[in-house]
């Protein structure tokens, strides 16, 4: 399980920024059903708790968060184009506070 989330991990990372959460999802389009719905409600919980213990220092929430979108970008097409955009404006505020 664990050599399988490392591979699928690697090769998210490879991507290039603003096609990562796109190609992630064309890699799993072929889940349908329940196996969709699933991750869609995954992604909804991990969401949801790491919004609430994004200030609890123990807690990484933002960490949680990240995962939850992964999930639902694997679901949802929307998600993942939501998920690369979101990811060039981190990406492009952050050369702004670095220049």
């Amino acid at each position: 399980m664990f050599d399988s989330l490392r591979k699928e991990w690697h090769q998210f990372h490879k991507a290039s920024p603003g096609q990562r959460f796109a190609e992630l999802h064309r890699r799993h389009a072929a889940r349908r059903g329940l196996v969709r719905t699933i991750l869609l409600l995954i992604g909804g919980v991990l969401i949801a708790v790491g919004l609430a213990t994004l200030f609890i220092p123990p807690i990484p929430g933002i960490t949680l968060v990240l995962l939850g979108a992964l999930f639902w970008a694997q679901a949802s097409e929307r998600a993942a184009r939501m998920g690369d955009k979101v990811e060039l404006g981190i990406r492009k505020g952050w050369r702004r506070l670095r220049s």
